[in-house]
């Protein structure tokens, strides 16, 4: 329980003007911010077993210091009330919208994936048609791989954007134990306070593993159009290989074939004829 009548503790009235009426400054910031883990130990979480998998991805919530907020005279009005959930409102919209651009990264990524693949095997299909030396290849497919490896990473860090995250919800309860209205506005601002702040710790590790993902994808649409170029030239620079056409092909085969042909079983002998009586004539 927290009383809000007067000022702070050991405040008098004429320092009553000093006392911050907004949300806490860097002063209220925690000691250490937690420990958010990257994209690849959640990513690599996901192939432990249940007994050995990290709860929560192994993520430590960050202290949350509500001393100050307890201390502010004014934080008993319904104004203060409403723009601390506001806050935490916004809060919460920053991380919807991480994870609908994380989304969109990873269809994004995994079209182009799908479409390196095709480039690649159109270029490796084009030196071996031409019969080019093997240190002619890593010069045209260290681009498809490098598009590949640059795709794949974007898909892996937009996929660990839409995961876990800390949220606080405000408690009635806790205020309903209360039976001053003001004492009732002060415990739900605090409450509304450290959930605004936990939302927005958890927005801007999610923006900014979105950024990351987003500068992976930026790469790998690079390294793709110069595929793109690489491949156009190769198909100008090289010959054309003759290949036999289908109706040439279908004309050299054999109309009959003698392993189809059953040989006959007995050869063909002409009938006889029947002879006339010479004395009968």
């Amino acid at each position: 329980m927290v009383n809000v009548k007067g000022t702070a503790a050991g405040v008098d009235g004429s320092k009553e003007s000093e006392v911050q009426c907004g949300p806490p400054g860097k002063s209220a910031e925690p000691p250490h911010d937690g420990f958010w883990p990257t994209c690849w130990s959640k990513f690599a979480n996901d192939f432990r077993r249940a007994k050995n998998a990290k709860a929560s991805d192994g993520l430590v919530a960050p202290p949350f210091d509500s001393s100050e907020w307890e201390a502010l005279s004014g934080a008993g009005t319904e104004l203060v009330l409403e723009a601390t959930r506001r806050r935490h409102d916004q809060a919460e919209a920053r991380i919807a919208r991480a994870e609908e651009r994380a989304t969109r990264i990873t269809q994004t990524a995994l079209t182009l994936l799908t479409v390196s693949f095709v480039v690649a095997y159109f270029e490796a299909d084009r030196l071996r048609a031409i019969g080019a030396p093997w240190v002619v290849w890593p010069l045209f497919l260290v681009l498809p791989v490098a598009t590949f490896v640059s795709l794949a990473i974007a898909v892996i860090e937009s996929l660990g954007v839409d995961r876990v995250g800390y949220v606080w919800p405000a408690d009635p309860r806790a205020a309903a134990a209360l039976t001053e209205q003001e004492a009732q506005r002060c415990n739900l601002t605090v409450q509304e306070a450290r959930a605004s702040f936990a939302a927005n710790w958890t927005a801007g590790h999610k923006l900014d593993e979105v950024l990351q993902a987003r500068a992976w994808l930026t790469r790998g649409i690079t390294t793709l159009i110069l595929t793109y170029v690489f491949a156009a030239c190769l198909w100008f620079l090289t010959p054309e290989t003759p290949r036999a056409p289908a109706h040439n092909a279908a004309a050299a085969m054999p109309t009959s074939s003698p392993c189809l042909t059953p040989p006959p079983t007995h050869p063909l002998r002409p009938e006889p004829t029947p002879q006339r009586d010479k004395g009968n004539e």
